[in-house]
């Protein structure tokens, strides 16, 4: 298997280093404008579909594509849907800025709580992945699921 530009021997680890802040940086702002699944071969899902505030769930990113890919579910967003449109709910965590790597055909999970004053609605989480090779990112956004109190 090919190794990735970055990680090549001999490469310079503070260049490797620079790359890793730079890829983090991206993630710090988190997905932006309105968002829209522009993936292709990457799926997030969330499960339960239907849940109340406070309880658990569980983001899954799937890597169906033939490349590994760069993320971190710690920064995925939370949406809430009002009047037709997609509204991004404040950060409720604190995440470090670490960029993972998922392997082509494997599945990262995440847990996380819901917050415990959610309204009754639709939501759906939004994440962004980083296409290494291609040195792109892309959001990756969940199907809506239920909040019920």
């Amino acid at each position: 298997m090919e190794r990735p530009w970055w990680s090549a021997p001999g490469r310079d680890p503070a260049l490797r280093a620079g790359l890793t802040i730079v890829m983090a940086l991206l993630w710090a702002c988190g997905p932006s404008g309105s968002a829209r699944d522009r993936s292709g071969d990457a799926s997030l899902t969330v499960e339960p579909e239907v849940a109340q505030p406070g309880d658990s769930v569980v983001l899954l990113l799937r890597n169906t594509s033939r490349e590994a890919i760069g993320y971190n579910l710690c920064t995925s967003r939370l949406e809430r849907r009002d009047e037709g449109d997609w509204l991004r709910l404040p950060p409720d965590r604190v995440c470090t800025m670490e960029l993972r790597t998922l392997p082509p055909g494997e599945v990262a999970r995440y847990a996380l709580e819901l917050p415990a004053d959610l309204a009754a609605g639709s939501y759906r989480y939004l994440a962004m992945i980083a296409r290494l090779e291609a040195r792109s990112r892309d959001t990756v956004v969940t199907e809506r699921f239920e909040v019920v109190r």
